[in-house]
C-alpha cells in the first residue's frame, strides 16, 4: 500500500509505532462491510481489534502532521494552479421525520428558520478562469466570508500553507 507507506513515518513514536496497526485500519476501511473495529478484525489477516482501538483512542502519532500532510497532497493534486479553486457550501434539506442522520432543529438556510433539517457540507473543484471567486475584501484567512460558519472551520481545519490560495467558500 503505497498511499500507507507515504504517512508511515507519522506512526512511529519513540516508544511504540502503530504503523501495522494504521496499515490494517486502512485495509479494514477497505475491506469490512461495516466500518466497526470487530468486522475490520474479521475482515483483514493477523488485524486485532484492541490494537486498532488503542491506535485510534491512546497512542501518541501526531494527528496535525497526518492532515498537514493531506492537504499539502491535496493542494499538489487539486490546486495545481492559481486558476483552481476547491468551492465549499453548506446546504441545509427540510425534512419530517427524525430517521434519517443528522436530522434535528437548527438553522436551515433554505427556510431562512430553525426547523427539522438535514445539513451537508459540499465541495467542488472549479479550474480556469471562472469569475465567481470570492473578491479579497470578503476573504477572512483564504476563506470567503458569509453564513456557512460550518464551512469555514471546514476551510480552516483542511487547509493548509499555499493550498489557502484555492479554496473559497460558497459559489
Amino acid at each position: 500500500m503505497a498511499f500507507h507507506g507515504r504517512f508511515s513515518a507519522h506512526f512511529d513514536g519513540r516508544t511504540r509505532s502503530v504503523v501495522t496497526a494504521t496499515g490494517e485500519y486502512l485495509k479494514g476501511l477497505m475491506q469490512a462491510d461495516r466500518k466497526n473495529m470487530e468486522r475490520m478484525e474479521e475482515a483483514v489477516k493477523d488485524a486485532d481489534e484492541q490494537r486498532l482501538q488503542h491506535m485510534l483512542t491512546n497512542s501518541a502519532w501526531d494527528h496535525r502532521a497526518v492532515l498537514n500532510q493531506v492537504a499539502m497532497e491535496a493542494d499538489a493534486r487539486l490546486g495545481g494552479s492559481p486558476e483552481s479553486g476547491l468551492l465549499i457550501d453548506e446546504s441545509g434539506f427540510a425534512k419530517k421525520g427524525t430517521h434519517s442522520v443528522g436530522v434535528a432543529r437548527q438553522w436551515c438556510g433554505r427556510l431562512g428558520k430553525v426547523d427539522n433539517c438535514q445539513v451537508g457540507v459540499f465541495a467542488a473543484l472549479r479550474g480556469g478562469g471562472d469569475s465567481r471567486r470570492a473578491p479579497p475584501e470578503q476573504e477572512q484567512d483564504g476563506v470567503g466570508a458569509g453564513d456557512g460558519a460550518a464551512s469555514a472551520r471546514l476551510g480552516r481545519a483542511i487547509c493548509l500553507g499555499r493550498c489557502r490560495r484555492w479554496l473559497r467558500q460558497g459559489a
